[in-house]
């Protein structure tokens, strides 16, 4: 009832399908991230542990994000739905742009319900962006 995900330089235990054994994944995961410290961490989300590295988060990637082009000198959007998506909506904030939650697990600027309504609102906002012909 587990799966755990490779990002790269992090990994991801996600447990919805076995929530009843919250509890000793922790342990689990804490231990793992005990053996790596300081250089790693764990970080509890939405039915998910992240062992993450302690040098880098969601907010140091927006900040280089907005150091590149072609997002350089534009209004950053964040989209999240999860805990781990907090420092980088105030980051976003920070920079003057716009955090997006989905769901209700997280509060942002703007909160939608669900996929299909952030899908509405981002077409809506592209269009009052975009030139009448």
């Amino acid at each position: 009832g587990t799966l755990l995900e490779d990002k790269g330089l992090s990994l991801a235990l996600h447990y919805r399908a076995a929530r009843e054994h919250e509890p000793s994944l922790r342990r689990a995961m804490q231990a793992v991230a005990a053996t790596l410290a300081p250089d790693c961490h764990v970080l509890a989300g939405k039915q998910v542990f992240e062992l993450k590295p302690t040098i880098a988060t969601k907010a140091d990637a927006v900040r280089e994000f907005m150091n590149e082009a072609p997002f350089a000198g534009r209004r950053p959007i964040y989209v999240g739905d999860d805990v781990t998506d907090l420092d980088g909506f105030g980051v976003v904030e920070h920079a003057g742009g716009l955090s997006v939650a989905v769901g209700d697990h997280v509060q942002a600027q703007v909160c939608v319900a669900s996929p299909r309504d952030l899908r509405a609102f981002l077409a809506d906002l592209a269009d009052r962006r975009s030139p009448t012909p």
